[in-house]
């Protein structure tokens, strides 16, 4: 093997399963230090210069200025109507809730069961009302009937007693001459027995024509004064029977009063966090709904934690974000702090779940068990967000709204060098001897 090669192939390829052999000239040791130094340079400046700005993060809704108008009920009850719905805009006055105040017995509700009698009656009075009214031309025109047939009685009667007039005193006259014949003895005592009972006859008759004369005299008369009186006769009956309707209606609302309370719209607006649902049991606490009122700018009304309140200051400017409309595709939206309410609201002050779910969305935030809140408004820069095609989207009350709040600005080196002032300020604080 070593015959074929030379010895100086051998001793060249006995190394080259090291590989080649590169000859790479080091960085200068100057230019090292002039990046090195320019790189401190930079940082030290950004550390001294640059700041960071600590925020806290907020939640809340949109609300108009003045505030939701809360409405609920004046008394215990339940629910028996509902006559709204969420979103729907109401006027002042508007009937939204009719709520039973009503009290059971053995028999069920006593009040309903009054009511159903004074019911009844009305009816029974209506049905009067209107038979008395319907029946009237009817009882008018018999009168007049009556009237016309008493008319023509009399007439006649009037007749027979003109008539009888004149035959009384022709038979009186012949009365009178058959008794002087009788006395001369030319007639007999039978013919004269017999024109005396005749005149008799005649006579009892033309006093029944008399008395039946006065009697129609005296019904024409009435009559009269039944037509004459009949138009206001009328009149009073139908008012008397009107006076008990109404005397009856007022029963029954009065007992429905008693049994029933209307709520009632107190101002025009739109309805929102509608509670309230037909068979629901009310106290004077409950709250059924709450109301925007018309026309009211909207302000972001916001909760933030106590760890943050102390550093807002009106003015302070707040980037927010709707719910309703992503930021990734509708983007942030600035506004200013308008109101800092520093006392912690309460459940009486926002609601029980409100306040309950609010503060457990800040507990899970806060892992320092910071649960007290408070309230602070925002007015937003505008009443819209601009949608798509630049279509204006208006802000709708009790849309929710979360909001990135500015609290706190330092350089950087000033939040590097906190934790050496806190243990600073805990040592000078533990090494004061308390005064004598």
């Amino acid at each position: 093997m070593s015959s074929l090669f030379r010895p100086e192939v051998l001793e060249a390829k006995r190394d080259t399963w090291l590989g080649k052999v590169q000859d790479i000239q080091p960085i200068p040791i100057k230019i090292i230090s002039v990046i090195s130094l320019v790189f401190t340079i930079l940082v030290i400046l950004y550390i001294y210069y640059g700041g960071y700005t600590r925020r806290t993060h907020a939640i809340g809704s949109m609300m108009p200025v003045s505030g939701l108008i809360t409405v609920g009920s004046r008394a215990n009850g339940v629910i028996i109507e509902k006559n709204i719905k969420e979103g729907q805009f109401v006027q002042k006055g508007q009937k939204l809730f009719a709520i039973s105040l009503e009290n059971n017995n053995i028999n069920g509700p006593a009040q309903e069961q009054i009511n159903k009698v004074l019911k009844k009656q009305k009816q029974i009075l209506i049905d009067q009302y209107n038979l008395r009214k319907n029946n009237a031309p009817i009882e008018k025109e018999n009168i007049t009937s009556t009237l016309a047939n008493l008319y023509r009685q009399h007439q006649k009667v009037t007749n027979q007693i003109n008539q009888d007039n004149i035959i009384i005193p022709k038979i009186q006259s012949s009365l009178t001459m058959i008794e002087k014949a009788k006395k001369l003895a030319l007639a007999t005592n039978i013919e004269y027995q017999n024109q005396l009972y005749t005149y008799a006859q005649i006579l009892s008759t033309h006093s029944q024509f008399l008395q039946n004369q006065t009697s129609i005299e005296g019904q024409i008369l009435d009559n009269i004064a039944k037509l004459r009186l009949f138009d206001s006769t009328l009149k009073h009956d139908l008012y008397d029977i009107q006076q008990k309707i109404a005397q009856t209606e007022e029963k029954i609302i009065q007992g429905e009063k008693d049994q029933t309370i209307i709520v009632t719209a107190p101002t025009s607006g739109n309805i929102t966090a509608l509670r309230g649902y037909i068979g629901q049991q009310v106290t004077p606490t409950s709250a059924l709904l709450s109301i925007v009122p018309e026309g009211q700018q909207l302000e972001a009304e916001l909760y933030v934690p106590s760890s943050a309140v102390g550093l807002l200051k009106k003015n302070d400017t707040v980037v927010l974000s709707y719910s309703a409309f992503p930021y990734q595709k509708f983007g942030l939206y600035k506004g200013i702090v308008s109101e800092i309410t520093y006392t912690p609201i309460t459940s009486e002050t926002m609601g029980k779940e409100d306040s309950e779910r609010l503060k457990n969305e800040f507990a899970n935030q806060n892992a320092e068990g910071d649960h007290n809140l408070y309230r602070v408004r925002v007015k937003p820069n505008e009443q819209y967000i601009m949608g798509y095609h630049d279509q204006k989207l208006y802000l709708k009350p009790g849309m929710r709204v979360e909001a990135d709040i500015a609290i706190d600005y330092r350089r950087l080196y000033q939040w590097m060098l906190n934790p050496f002032i806190k243990v600073k300020d805990t040592v000078k604080t533990r090494l004061v001897k308390p005064t004598p």
